[in-house]
């Protein structure tokens, strides 16, 4: 078992700038053939209210309501294309980067294929997006130390054993590209055993 690396990219909100939708940012990474499929795009939310993360999205395990009613492409383009004109709350959720990309196989050398999904999240009427570090079990705390506390309308979820730590994405290709998109993004990282 291995420790799995959860980034967030979170937009700067500006009331008078509102930062563009997640799934715009996705369609850059796909038009720069960063991210491959397979990609599920479907409802936010699992049955029980919790997010759908990117990696039980991808891996098929985010609940039977999500798999009846999420859409399956194979092609990052193809899901892309096939968005809805309203996005309104929606995941996109990528297998993986594409290693296969130059800047990606610069930038993430330690990158392994399938043990890092990316999804885009939107969510028309907001939500609290509250991460928390892992709990100390000698404290005999039921979570950890709030680290992000926010309302929330998009943002990106980077997840898995292969996914990179802020200071490997930092200085990334990857990280212009989300910075000329939604400048001064902010990376919350949080990893568990």
């Amino acid at each position: 078992m291995g420790v799995i690396c959860n980034l967030f990219l979170i937009p700067s909100n500006s009331v008078d700038n509102p930062p563009r939708p997640a799934h715009e940012i996705a369609a850059a990474m796909v038009t720069a053939r960063m991210l491959r499929g397979p990609v599920m795009v479907g409802p936010t939310f699992r049955q029980d209210g919790r997010l759908v993360e990117p990696q039980a999205a991808c891996g098929g395990w985010a609940g039977d309501a999500f798999a009846q009613t999420a859409a399956r492409f194979e092609a990052a383009e193809d899901a892309i294309a096939n968005l809805p004109s309203s996005a309104g709350s929606m995941i996109i959720a990528f297998a993986a980067l594409d290693e296969t990309h130059p800047s990606i196989a610069k930038d993430f050398d330690m990158y392994e294929g399938y043990e890092c999904s990316i999804a885009a999240y939107s969510v028309a009427e907001g939500y609290r997006l509250r991460l928390t570090g892992e709990p100390d079990p000698d404290l005999n705390e039921s979570e950890g130390e709030t680290i992000f506390d926010g309302m929330l309308f998009e943002w990106i979820h980077i997840q898995g054993k292969a996914a990179p730590y802020t200071s490997i994405y930092e200085g990334s290709d990857l990280a212009a590209m989300v910075d000329r998109l939604w400048p001064g993004h902010q990376v919350v990282e949080i990893a568990y055993l």
